[in-house]
């Protein structure tokens, strides 16, 4: 996994390599397959990688990584507090800087550079790309919902606790 995540920033120009990359980045993600998570996000260091790239590489590797760190984010979202991909994001300090700017970019990209005539309202429209969202579908999670916290379980452990003396 380190090479591959080499080569999206090695051959910027490479746009085959790029859709075979996504393909396999995202199954990865949709799996949740830790192990291959940690190479790539711990040993490849993606996450701070695609950052910095967002911001300075070609704008066709930008889009790569703007489509990969939205895969991590919307991933992440459906995930319990417990799992690796959620627990990973939420202690990278580099992710949770950039995360609303990773937000902005992705409705700026989707939003229509200019209002069509006679369909005005809709250039102001606000743009879903969170879990249900047509974009998320576009990605791979049509159908996949956020991990809502069950109230019942989070009063069960608090009241199961006993103070010791």
């Amino acid at each position: 996994w380190p090479f591959l995540c080499d080569w999206v920033f090695d051959y910027p120009e490479n746009t085959l390599y790029h859709f075979q990359f996504i393909r396999l980045f995202k199954s990865i993600c949709l799996e949740h397959h830790e192990p291959s998570l940690r190479l790539i996000l711990q040993k490849a260091k993606f996450v701070s990688r695609a950052i910095k790239g967002s911001k300075g590489l070609p704008s066709a590797v930008r889009g790569v990584l703007l489509i990969c760190l939205n895969t991590l984010r919307l991933r992440s979202q459906s995930l319990p507090p417990s799992g690796f991909l959620r627990q990973f994001l939420e202690s990278h300090d580099a992710w949770k800087g950039f995360k609303d700017q990773l937000i902005e970019m992705t409705m700026n990209q989707e939003r229509p550079s200019r209002p069509i005539p006679g369909k005005e309202s809709m250039f102001f429209k606000q743009i879903g790309i969170d879990l249900g969202s047509r974009y998320a579908a576009q990605l791979g999670f049509d159908g996949v919902e956020a991990h809502l916290e069950d109230p019942n379980a989070v009063e069960a452990t608090s009241a199961g606790k006993k103070k010791k003396k």
